[in-house]
């Protein structure tokens, strides 16, 4: 049976987001400066562009009236030491509300003559506060973020696969505060993932687990969250045993 206590938090928590959402606003367009996610630098760069377009509305919140972006264009376009311009179509998206075309970080393997991505999702969830009141609750990150993995071409997408692997931890974090670690020379992600200590080959969409004790810090112990998803990454040496 529901105490009175839950019955009220479940009320208040399905009237509230009705009534901020009927209060919204017409939805306007926004285009930041356009922002290049790779550069092969000197002497004559490779660069790789991405032009967004931010769908906005304002809306009343608890806190008074704020901008959210309700869903995202990504145009991806490739420019060569040449100066010709194409575009990735192939990594492109319109009209996007999970964000899910983004990138957060883009590494050339030479060996393979491609590029290879890494993006990744914070998912969190609400969460009374110990010892607090009906209405305080936290956000806090989920035990396992997804992040998305993508090599491609200038031609081409070769290959697109998701993995989960460990939010972060203050508290207990194998790689040093970087959730995932990459090494272009291989290439690999070095990560923490429900079967332990994991490297990812994405050239050829296969895992390897090198130690098989638990790295995941303790479901809600420490949880915290970055606005900064590049900082989620950070570049290294993996060492793979025989």
């Amino acid at each position: 049976m529901y105490s009175i206590t839950h019955l009220l938090r479940i009320t208040i928590f399905s009237i509230v987001p009705a009534i901020l959402c009927s209060c919204a606003s017409q939805i306007t367009t926004y285009q930041p400066e356009p922002k290049v996610i790779y550069n092969s630098g000197a002497p004559i760069p490779t660069k790789i562009t991405l032009q967004q377009t931010l769908y906005r509305e304002r809306v009343f919140t608890p806190e008074g009236l704020k901008s959210s972006t309700r869903a995202v264009d990504y145009q991806y376009t490739l420019t060569m030491p040449d100066n010709t311009t194409t575009e990735l179509s192939f990594l492109n998206a319109k009209n996007d509300p999970d964000r899910k075309a983004a990138i957060d970080i883009v590494f050339y393997n030479d060996a393979n003559a491609c590029w290879v991505t890494g993006t990744m999702h914070p998912d969190t969830k609400l969460v009374h506060r110990e010892g607090g009141n009906l209405l305080q609750y936290v956000s806090v990150n989920e035990q396992f973020y997804k992040a998305t993995v993508k090599v491609f071409t200038k031609d081409r997408l070769l290959h697109e696969s998701t993995i989960e692997v460990c939010s972060p931890s203050e508290n207990a974090n194998v790689y040093s505060k970087a959730i995932m670690f990459y090494d272009r020379s291989i290439p690999a992600y070095g990560y923490c993932g429900r079967n332990g200590k994991t490297v990812y080959f994405p050239l050829t969409n296969t895992s390897k687990v090198i130690d098989a004790n638990q790295c995941c810090p303790e479901k809600g112990a420490g949880w915290y969250y970055r606005d900064d998803k590049a900082s989620y990454f950070k570049e290294g040496h993996i060492s793979i045993p025989d």
